[in-house]
């Protein structure tokens, strides 16, 4: 039986060089985040139980192609990962579901799959996973800068139990891109939540 692995569902994953030294920051709305050459840098802070750090590093991604598919713009990234742009908002193309939805008000349900074997803290288990908006005009500030973001959960918890479990918590802006996301997981799954890994926009280039 498949697993549906923790990670999996994480938002989007950042694989590949270091940082480049220079970039160009552009005003939002002004340029199209899914061209070509477009670029962003991210730092990665992973963090032990007690919430010291474990270590930090630095990822980037970069827009490797797109194309029409289907009357939709299909982003290929450098990472090999694909995804959509549609009317709804953003489709992520590995799992095949609406990953972020604009425009959108609080708590729309982005996705929800019941009684699915999922894996948190090493222990395979049948779990709830769930996608929805958490905030709308959201202001984060990242070493990129400040952004009006979507705030968006995905929780597991298990079956027919309100009680959560893992939960990523990611900060988009349809004129940027990713921001900032966050992963939080329990010990022998059992409440509270701690961040074992933080993601956040230090640099982006735009055409």
């Amino acid at each position: 039986m498949k697993k549906y692995l923790f990670l999996f569902i994480t938002s989007l994953c950042v694989i590949g060089c270091d940082s480049d030294s220079t970039s160009t920051n552009v005003t939002p709305g002004v340029a199209d985040p899914y061209v070509t050459g477009n670029y962003w840098i991210y730092q990665i802070t992973t963090f032990l139980p007690d919430g010291s750090i474990d270590a930090t590093h630095t990822d980037s991604i970069a827009v490797f192609t797109t194309r029409v598919n289907g009357g939709n713009k299909l982003i290929e990234y450098s990472d090999a990962h694909t995804e959509q742009v549609m009317n709804s908002g953003i489709w992520h193309s590995g799992p095949g579901e609406l990953w972020y939805k604009y425009p959108a008000k609080e708590n729309d349900t982005l996705s929800s799959r019941t009684s699915v074997p999922v894996e948190v803290d090493n222990q395979v288990f049948a779990g709830d996973i769930s996608r929805y908006v958490s905030k709308v005009n959201d202001i984060i500030t990242t070493p990129a800068g400040t952004f009006s973001t979507f705030q968006y959960y995905s929780d597991i918890t298990k079956a027919n139990n309100d009680t959560v479990l893992s939960r990523v918590i990611d900060n988009f802006s349809p004129n940027i891109g990713l921001i900032k996301s966050e992963i939080y997981t329990t010990s022998s799954l059992r409440p509270p939540l701690y961040i074992i890994s933080k993601k956040e926009l230090i640099r982006y280039y735009l055409q």
